[in-house]
């Protein structure tokens, strides 16, 4: 089983080491290990009171590399590492322009897809069909003259190209 180096955090700190499987259960093992052991001698101490556990930090054996803060402020961090993935994923899936980079863009970890991801994929969805039934007009245009306010105009050809350029995908 892997040994990890711990830091249990009061409002000071103490090394300790620990075996554990997981650096979740390090973390665990570490604060029981030195829960209440946070004191001074009273000569030491004078009037410094320690308080109780906040957190723990868990490193690889050597304590080389940070595997686990279990303090509020790593807790906050793993949180706003997610939203701002989040975040991203709504940007990806928002450029996505053919049915396959769709497909590709919405592929992620459950814990990015919220609500925000859904709905920029289907406001995707809908420009997609848009542009597709555009596509469809166009390709099948025959040319006709329209009346628009009571002159003749000839849209065929000179539309046609100007639509199928609008509705060109990027690949």
């Amino acid at each position: 089983m892997p040994i990890f180096e711990c830091t249990v955090i009061f409002d000071a700190s103490a090394p300790v080491s620990v075996e554990a499987g997981t650096p979740e259960e390090a973390a665990v093992e570490a604060e029981e290990k030195l829960q209440g052991a946070q004191h001074l001698c009273n000569q030491c101490s004078n009037t410094l009171d320690t308080g109780d556990v906040v957190g723990v930090h868990v490193y690889s054996k050597g304590g080389d590399h940070k595997l686990l803060d279990t303090t509020l402020s790593g807790e906050l961090g793993r949180e706003l590492e997610t939203e701002r993935m989040r975040l991203a994923s709504c940007g990806v899936i928002a450029l996505a322009n053919t049915r396959e980079s769709a497909r590709k863009a919405r592929e992620m970890l459950p814990a990015y897809r919220r609500g925000s991801a859904d709905d920029v994929a289907r406001a995707v969805d809908r420009e997609m069909l848009l542009r597709e039934a555009i596509e469809q007009v166009a390709k099948s245009w025959d040319g006709r003259m329209f009346n628009l306010r009571g002159c003749d105009v000839d849209i065929g050809a000179s539309i046609r190209e100007q639509v199928l350029s609008l509705t060109a995908t990027k690949g």
